[in-house]
This record gives structure tokens, sequence and C-alpha cells, in this order.
């Protein structure tokens, strides 16, 4: 069946901490929503990051359908410093909780009888990883932690994702 589907999601910085040597430390708190006939819901979470030399940008994200890209805000980022300054790294943790109305994946299709499981309607990611600046490249490792998507499910999911950005 043909997908349609619209995602929206919000994030903002309450707290962004940074000294002289380039320690630093921010919060990025996010809220969001799916709707269509693939995936319709409504999530919220936030991340902490830590590290020497934080990029200016929204934090680490999960590849996902309308995800974000790891794009500079400002040019206080990092990957603008003088090249000799072009090295950041950071560990972080976020939260995303979800609350699922529909998911193709489980629900089956929309318009006609299709296989289906009985889908759990609220789902949460805890991730934890490592970013790393280099000049104008961005690299990020995230290990997630994922509860149960539907009832019958064995267990929780625990699975790896890596993202290479370049900034020009």
């Amino acid at each position: 069946e043909p997908i349609v589907n619209v995602y929206a999601e919000r994030k903002w910085r309450i707290l962004k901490w940074q000294d002289q040597s380039g320690l630093g430390i921010d919060c990025i708190p996010h809220a969001g929503v799916a709707l269509g006939n693939a995936y319709t819901a409504v999530n919220l979470g936030g991340q902490l990051r830590l590290g020497w030399n934080l990029p200016n940008d929204f934090g680490a994200h999960l590849i996902r359908p309308g995800s974000d890209a790891n794009a500079p805000a400002e040019d206080t980022d990092p990957r603008f410093f003088q090249p000799r300054h072009r090295f950041g790294i950071h560990g972080f943790l976020a939260l995303d909780g979800r609350a699922v109305a529909r998911d193709i994946l489980l629900d089956g299709n929309t318009f006609r009888k299709s296989h289906s499981v009985n889908k759990e309607p609220f789902v949460a990611d805890c991730i934890g990883g490592v970013g790393l600046i280099i000049h104008r490249v961005k690299i990020t490792y995230a290990l997630v932690y994922r509860t149960k998507e539907f009832k019958t499910q064995s267990k929780e999911q625990y699975f790896g994702s890596i993202s290479i950005s370049y900034t020009f």
C-alpha cells in the first residue's frame, strides 16, 4: 500500500555551559508527532551531553524516517574553528518515550486484512554513546536499549547505530 506520513519534532537547548578549556555540558529536550498510515505516534524525551568542544547541533539521533541531520546550528561549532582546534569528544545519554497509535509493521495493512500482532502502546528507548569531531567530520556511535514493541515479543532489543557526517 502507498505510504503517506508526516513527521514533526521540536528540539531546544535548556542548558549549555562550557568553560575556557572547552569542557562543557548541555541538555536538549524534544517533543514530536508522526501522523500517517505507516506510523502514528507522539514522542517526548531528551539528551544530556558532556565533553570537550561540544558541537553546537541538536545532539545524536537514531536513523529513522524524518530524522534530522547533524548540521551545526551556528558558527560557534568546533567544525568551524581554526584547523588546529577542530577536535571534540563527548559522551551522551538520551531517553525517548513514544505513545504509538499505529505502526503498519505491527498492525498490518490499513485498507485490507493482513498479518498483525498486538502492539505495546508505549515504547521507550534508552540511548548511550560517544561523539567525535575531527575537523569537519562528526562520527557518532550509539547503543540503544528498546522496550518490547508487541505483546508476544520474547525480549527487549539492543542495537547500535553509527552516524558519520561532513560539514561543508
